[in-house]
């Protein structure tokens, strides 16, 4: 969960990215904990309103070797940009970015199908997300819909739940 502390992330629609990140993440650390504890184990960056930087986050990630999910709420200059998409890194080395855009499709799917969420923005891949070209095993950057359109930032309150039941 990036954003925190001084960082809000994006601002719009009376929601602030910061705050969103960290519900949806503490809700998806609990379903995983509650419905699937044998099959993996979560872990959160943050349990609060704090900031924590790049290099520290990309720290953790390697340490538990294991896949990350870095979930994000989205923003753009054009209000009508809207729907979920999953961002990840571009190398082909040892097959990691099949790993990565895999994960980044199944992730949208369940999106898709269990909340409802267009996810027709697809997977992108950008070698200059930290949190992508850091991190030694697969990741991906998972933008659930857009602050600064309204609907998105209607739905991603209102279908929260679902969402991390989805993640």
């Amino acid at each position: 969960v990036i954003n925190g502390g001084k960082d809000s992330g994006a601002v719009a629609n009376g929601r602030r990215e910061k705050d969103l990140n960290l519900v949806l993440g503490l809700e998806v650390f609990r379903r995983a904990m509650l419905e699937s504890p044998r099959l993996w184990i979560p872990a959160m960056t943050r349990w609060r309103d704090e900031r924590m930087s790049l290099d520290s986050r990309v720290a953790v990630c390697n340490k538990l070797d294991a896949p990350t999910v870095s979930i994000h709420h989205n923003s753009a200059p054009n209000p009508k940009a809207h729907g979920a998409e999953a961002w990840v890194y571009h190398s082909f080395e040892d097959g990691l970015e099949t790993a990565c855009h895999s994960l980044g499709v199944y992730l949208l799917a369940a999106l898709r199908d269990t909340a409802g969420l267009d996810t027709s923005r697809g997977v992108k891949t950008n070698p200059l997300f930290r949190i992508l070209n850091g991190t030694k095993q697969a990741a991906v950057i998972l933008e659930v819909g857009f602050l600064t359109n309204a609907e998105d930032a209607r739905l991603v309150v209102e279908r929260r739940a679902k969402i991390a039941g989805g993640i």
